[in-house]
């Protein structure tokens, strides 16, 4: 029986650590996809400024 409780209680305590590493995932990519939309923005800015100095 105290077996049992040890390892549920350790198995518990292994699905925190699983979802609060995912947590930690998501933010990463979600940061990541904000910089990615952050330099097209900056790149198409940039096209748009040398499309008008080429006219």
């Amino acid at each position: 029986m105290k077996l049992k409780r040890m390892s549920k209680k350790k198995n518990e305590k292994v699905k925190k650590k699983n979802e609060k590493m995912k947590k930690k995932e998501q933010q990463k990519i979600m940061s990541n996809s904000k910089k990615v939309k952050k330099m097209m923005m900056m790149m198409m800015m940039m096209n748009k400024k040398e499309k008008n100095n080429n006219v």
